[in-house]
């Protein structure tokens, strides 16, 4: 449920950094974001209906007001704001999938944990440059 979480969240805040968004680094960082998010919350998806486990279900209350809260704001802030989300959320996505695939008793979620660290691991990296990039104020 939590990777579902992830998933979701990843993708709403990446439509969102489209349509807001006027120059290319974070737009492209978005388009990533959501086009490999979408691939895998539709394989994890498809596990969940293999083995009858949960759906996912909408977005968490604390993650909805979060979203809100950048979705009101406009221009650097705005890239700011999403850019260092997603450096934070990609983190704490990474140990979840890391610690999952060393608990996973599961194959075929093992190798989906798996198959999914890579993908998000090049998140991180192209958050983590876009962030610093920002930071000194070059855009």
């Amino acid at each position: 449920m939590k990777a579902s979480q992830a998933h979701l969240a990843e993708i709403e805040l990446g439509r969102l950094a489209q349509e807001k968004e006027q120059k290319g680094d974070v737009t492209g960082l978005a388009r990533m974001i959501v086009d490999d998010h979408v691939e895998g919350l539709q394989k994890l998806t498809d596990l969940a209906r293999k083995y009858d486990g949960p759906q996912a279900q909408p977005l968490e209350p604390e993650m909805r007001q979060e979203i809100d809260r950048v979705a009101g704001l406009s221009g650097a802030e705005f890239d700011r704001e999403f850019v260092n989300m997603m450096v934070a959320d990609h983190e704490k996505a990474i140990e979840l999938f890391r610690n999952q695939s060393q608990l996973a008793l599961n194959a075929d979620m093992k190798e989906y944990v798996t198959d999914m660290l890579p993908t998000l691991e090049k998140h991180l990296k192209k958050a983590q440059e876009l962030q610093s990039k920002l930071f000194r104020g070059n855009k």
